[in-house]
């Protein structure tokens, strides 16, 4: 029986968009476009994307890193998944606050801001 997982092979941030494509028979890129076309329709994507990373196991697979095998279950990776995922939550709800108690805070006006920090943790992620 077939098992969403996130996908090692087919990961750009944490597997999810490409388990849900392995898991359901779809083009990856397919997936990531509307994941990411949801998410400016004020979807739900975001918010799922979170919930999967955190709820879903990591394939079965190996992951190369930096030359060497790191295994797929190791804690340190999942301390580390967790800790990337609570400082995600934290920083929303933070925002959800100053929201709530300044009227004239606009969340709108940081996703530019939001989308060039994704970017940057990425780019320094890998080195």
């Amino acid at each position: 029986m077939k098992r969403l997982t996130r996908s090692s092979r087919e990961r750009v941030i944490a597997g999810v968009c490409g388990g849900v494509a392995e898991f359901f028979g779809l083009d990856v890129y397919m997936t990531r476009l509307l994941w990411v076309l949801f998410a400016f329709m004020g979807g739900i994507s975001i918010p799922l994307y979170l919930v999967l990373w955190w709820a879903l196991p990591l394939d079965a697979a190996v992951v190369w890193e930096s030359g060497g095998v790191i295994d797929v279950e190791n804690p340190q990776e999942q301390a580390r998944r967790r800790s990337l995922l609570g400082t995600a939550l934290i920083v929303l709800g933070v925002f959800f606050l100053i929201d709530e108690f300044f009227p004239w805070f606009s969340l709108l006006k940081l996703w530019p801001l939001s989308i060039v920090a994704a970017g940057v943790f990425l780019i320094y992620q890998k080195h």
